[in-house]
């Protein structure tokens, strides 16, 4: 079934945010994340994360709480949003 492919990719997903590296990340596809999630960025044209969502996303999928400061339209929503 679909939801056992999915189960699967999110598991495989997971186990590799504690190694995410804020400064080694060029672009959205270099954070783990789901195809789906990953497809829909690319559609909206979103394709390289701003500095507060380079350091947001993968404090956020590991688990953690984020209080983050940045100018407004940095992206400070969708560094929210993704995890």
């Amino acid at each position: 079934p679909q939801w056992k492919k999915i189960d699967k990719e999110i598991q495989q997903l997971t186990q590799l945010y504690n190694q995410i590296d804020p400064g080694s990340i060029q672009t959205f596809n270099d954070f783990p994340l789901s195809q789906k999630t990953l497809d829909g960025l690319a559609k909206s044209g979103f394709t390289n994360p701003t500095d507060i969502q380079r350091e947001a996303i993968g404090v956020a999928l590991q688990g953690h709480d984020i209080l983050g400061a940045a100018m407004t339209g940095s992206g400070k929503t969708l560094a929210f949003l993704i995890p």
